[in-house]
């Protein structure tokens, strides 16, 4: 991004032009009904995604730490403010309308850098108060998120993946359910959920 900051924002515009064209699958529309059946029992869904493109909040999910930042925002490199940005820059890369017209960069960790301040604390403490882990969709492979459910199991909690295929991580997860994340949700692991997704 120092190097080259024109070539790296065509590439997350790019990224951001096809996130705003996206819609929710059925994956997501079955963690908001999870969430909402959650709720009515008094209960929670803290969701930590990796995703970077928006759509949990899209489908309504609330209380999420994207733990990879978003490509629909953008911070500035001189102030630091953090805001929605939904703008596919013609002439990039773009500044901010701070005092220092700082160059922006997209919200996103970028390999090498720490998350973002207050997630990691975020996400320990949902571990610590949960009664399940439960990853969907994911290859295993990404840390520090392929790690949670080692952190999960060393603090005694159910863990169970949903995924097409095994992730490179299976090993380490009480249960193993293989299939789409949408169908599997809903019609498997909780049953009476999927006639609320709609």
């Amino acid at each position: 991004f120092r190097h080259d900051p024109k070539l790296v924002w065509e590439f997350y515009l790019l990224r951001r032009k096809q996130a705003l064209a996206c819609e929710p699958n059925p994956a997501h529309h079955a963690l908001v009904a999870l969430e909402n059946w959650l709720a009515a029992g008094g209960g929670t869904l803290d969701l930590v995604t990796q995703n970077v493109d928006g759509l949990h909040l899209r489908a309504g999910s609330t209380d999420i730490v994207e733990m990879h930042g978003s490509l629909l925002y953008s911070r500035c490199t001189a102030c630091g403010e953090v805001f929605r940005d939904e703008t596919v820059y013609e002439d990039y890369p773009p500044f901010h309308d701070c005092a220092a017209r700082g160059m922006l960069r997209p919200h996103i960790v970028w390999f090498g850098e720490a998350l973002f301040d207050g997630d990691l604390d975020r996400i320990e403490r949902s571990l610590a108060g949960c009664d399940l882990f439960l990853v969907v969709g994911t290859s295993g492979v990404v840390y520090p998120a392929a790690g949670l459910v080692g952190h999960a199991r060393a603090l005694g909690k159910e863990t169970v993946c949903v995924y097409l295929e095994p992730p490179a991580n299976a090993d380490l997860f009480d249960r193993y359910l293989e299939g789409k994340a949408g169908e599997v949700l809903s019609e498997h692991l909780f049953p009476g959920v999927s006639d609320r997704i709609g």
